[in-house]
């Protein structure tokens, strides 16, 4: 660790800061493609921070990305219940999916920008996702999210 760095220097400093050795580390899910038993397929959402200044445009900016519905309650107890139907269709919580048993990745592009200037958008995002995943596993059901970032 170093004292003082952001996250963001702290990964860049221990793998370097190419994009093949930031692709090595385990923070980034791979798709594999060996025998069908080994294989892990993943969706891929990019989903641009720039747009993002605030709690009305990070709900508005999800919303848009994921189709989440016109109920959507632009809040994080919503946002987690949208995410966390990823995978089930039927629920009609979001226009984008993945098959069950699968993971979606979200690749966060100009992430320090928006950790900067949305600290408290950016936590909540982290925070939130992780929980997603918990709720999931508690449920006896797989993890449905990663995160990627590009910055």
């Amino acid at each position: 660790m170093h004292p003082g760095k952001s996250a963001f220097d702290q990964v860049r400093l221990a793998v370097g800061n190419s994009e093949a050795n930031l692709a090595k580390t385990p923070f980034f899910v791979h798709k594999r493609r060996s025998n069908y038993a080994e294989m892990v397929t993943t969706a891929k959402v990019p989903l641009d921070c720039k747009n993002i200044r605030d709690w009305n445009s990070f709900h508005e900016e999800f919303a848009r990305v994921f189709g989440f519905p016109d109920f959507y309650g632009k809040n994080m107890d919503a946002w987690i219940d949208c995410m966390t139907s990823l995978d089930a269709p039927e629920d009609g919580l979001s226009n984008v999916h993945c098959e069950p048993g699968t993971v979606l990745t979200l690749e966060l592009e100009n992430i320090e920008a928006f950790a900067n200037l949305c600290p408290e958008q950016y936590k909540a995002l982290i925070e939130c996702s992780a929980f997603v995943n918990w709720r999931r596993l508690e449920r006896g059901n797989p993890s449905v999210l990663a995160l990627s970032f590009r910055y």
